[in-house]
């Protein structure tokens, strides 16, 4: 895959906007331009009421492999906590998201933190976002997710 391919690619079933980290030949890293285009994809589709769920999910074997250990050596103290607190921001701005999201992981994913990881399972018809069948969803995603639950 040349180098110059975008970090980030988005497609849409309907309601649900699938967000694909695209850069399997580096391991999907989290670079601060996959970070600002993953940032820039958010400010697009958050404001839109028309997308009812976000689905996180990777290429080939790998769903991300945490920062760039290659650009994290580069930085000075200053361009490093600009890095953490644009990563912080975004999965913040994702935690807060009106909309569902789901992290599908299928292959390798380094995190900071742990993720949980369960089967996405709709308790009941009353808790499917308008516009959203499970069937749809499950369809679209491997056995084992980390998932938000629905608000609502």
């Amino acid at each position: 895959m040349a180098e110059d391919s975008p970090a980030i690619v988005t497609t849409f079933a309907g309601a649900i906007a699938v967000i694909r980290f695209h850069q399997p030949a580096q391991r999907n890293p989290l670079s601060t331009s996959t970070l600002q285009h993953l940032e820039s994809t958010l400010s697009d589709l958050l404001p839109r009421s028309d997308v009812k769920c976000l689905i996180f999910t990777g290429t080939d074997e790998v769903f991300a492999s945490g920062a760039n250990i290659h650009e994290l050596s580069q930085l000075d103290s200053h361009s490093a906590l600009e890095f953490s607190q644009l990563g912080q921001r975004i999965f913040q701005t994702i935690a807060d998201a009106e909309q569902v999201t789901i992290a599908a992981i299928s292959g390798f994913c380094m995190a900071a933190r742990s993720i949980s990881l369960s089967p996405v399972t709709f308790a009941s018809p009353q808790r499917t976002p308008p516009s959203l069948t499970p069937e749809l969803v499950l369809e679209s995603l491997p056995a084992g997710v980390a998932r938000r639950d629905f608000r609502g």
